[in-house]
């Protein structure tokens, strides 16, 4: 680590912001990190993001972490708190790079730390609509709908945003590198380096389907148990496991993963891959492809057919 170099900091949120972190981290390892993990009250959350700081502190040794803990279930209460845990944590602090996928914890790390340049992640898919927008308005951040205008902006004071910033956007997306110089596309070449020296066990009978929550994506219990269900005849003579959603942790008939890791980090510590992965989320397939090649990754909206 260059100790005359400024830090960058990294806001870690959600599981994908550290599969970010860490690729970026290993990116400029001459360069020095504070990675801010704001955690969940949701106790599965809290222990997922523990758990990775553990399992993955190892491989980024130079960064420091810091936590920030959620105290209530209302959000505005703990967004509070973590704008006053950042006015005295880094008080006359500047930093070389913020890193955040925004979102108002985001607006409130380019709104109170000094720094020279934001870098935005990707979220998942909303980036290939959300990243062209920043780059035409040359802004991060958006206007506010009006709710959150006066709950979380005009309350928490950042509604005076946004200055002009110097930024980058980092995304998995191939198809956004059209948008020029601001966007690097990433396929976790850093974290694939890792995984590549691992010596994995092929689970060759073995599929693992990554659960979703009915409600949240609108397909309803009745279709996700079909969609279940069809999956399960094609692959009758398999050992299928299914990894529950956090909001939705019904297995069905199925043998449950149990784990609190995100699958990417799970493989990763156990050495072990199955043969077969289906997912009803888009950006899990293609992070999963990028990283494990070995395994066949399906959206499970597909039929099967004949693999």
């Amino acid at each position: 680590m260059n100790k005359n170099k400024l830090e960058n900091i990294i806001l870690v949120s959600r599981p994908i912001n550290f599969l970010f972190a860490i690729e970026i981290c290993r990116s400029f390892q001459d360069e020095n990190f504070i990675i801010l993990i704001f955690s969940n009250t949701d106790k599965r959350e809290i222990n997922a993001m523990n758990l990775l700081k553990s399992e993955f502190k190892a491989y980024l040794p130079n960064a420091e972490f810091k936590t920030f803990n959620n105290h209530f279930p209302v959000e505005f209460l703990n967004v509070f708190l973590f704008k006053l845990y950042l006015k005295f944590t880094f008080s006359g602090k500047r930093f070389d790079k913020i890193i955040t996928s925004g979102g108002v914890k985001g607006r409130l790390l380019v709104k109170l730390l000094k720094f020279e340049e934001v870098i935005i992640t990707d979220e998942g898919l909303s980036s290939i609509k959300r990243f062209p927008r920043i780059i035409k308005r040359n802004k991060i951040f958006g206007q506010p709908t009006a709710k959150h205008y006066v709950r979380n902006y005009r309350l928490l004071g950042i509604y005076d945003m946004e200055p002009v910033v110097k930024f980058k956007l980092w995304t998995i997306y191939d198809q956004l590198s059209c948008l020029g110089g601001k966007v690097r596309v990433t396929h976790f070449e850093n974290i694939k380096n890792i995984v590549d020296h691992i010596n994995f066990e092929i689970n060759e009978n073995q599929v693992v389907i990554l659960g979703t929550c009915p409600k949240a994506t609108k397909i309803g219990i009745m279709k996700y148990k079909e969609l279940l269900r069809k999956t399960a005849m094609d692959f009758e003579a398999f050992e299928i496991y299914l990894k529950p959603h956090k909001l939705f942790h019904e297995v069905f008939e199925f043998q449950e993963l149990k784990t609190d890791l995100p699958i990417e980090y799970f493989f990763i510590k156990n050495k072990s891959l199955p043969k077969y992965l289906f997912s009803f989320s888009s950006t899990s397939n293609q992070i999963m492809e990028y990283l494990f090649p070995q395994v066949v990754v399906k959206n499970i909206w597909e039929r099967p057919g004949h693999y």
